[in-house]
């Protein structure tokens, strides 16, 4: 790893996520981050990272566990959330079809949060990734 500390790359992870469209229109999932990456009183995933031999896989796996708790509820607000992200349906069906969903199983919630999940995760694992590529200079 470089020269950098694991709270350095924290920071940098934090400060690239805050450039993220999806992170604008869901900004209590930055202030999830902050909280949860960057503040020690919060203790168990910062003494967990700390702890951590794969310091990124930490935080990936903690990342992803909060996007797969991720949801929209309402039909109104997913037809919303699908108009305004995911016209076409492409992110939202290609993670039904992927977790092997049958046409009779969606609806309007399921797709959207389908495709909130997946664009959540196309934004920040990139991210993750740079900062591994960065400590490994």
């Amino acid at each position: 790893m470089t020269s950098k500390t694991k709270r350095e790359f924290v920071a940098s992870f934090i400060k690239e996520a805050e450039n993220l469209d999806i992170m604008k229109r869901y900004p209590y999932l930055l202030d999830w981050l902050r909280d949860s990456l960057i503040n020690p009183k919060n203790g168990n995933l910062w003494i967990a990272i700390q702890q951590s031999e794969d310091f990124f896989e930490e935080i990936e796996n903690t990342i992803s566990s909060f996007i797969n708790e991720e949801e929209v509820i309402y039909c109104n607000k997913a037809m919303e959330y699908l108009r305004d992200y995911d016209t076409c349906l492409d992110y939202a069906l290609e993670e039904a079809q992927e977790l092997g969903y049958e046409t009779k199983d969606l609806n309007a919630e399921l797709l959207a949060t389908l495709s909130l999940q997946s664009k959540l995760r196309e934004a920040i694992i990139p991210l993750i990734d740079e900062l591994k590529e960065e400590a490994s200079y």
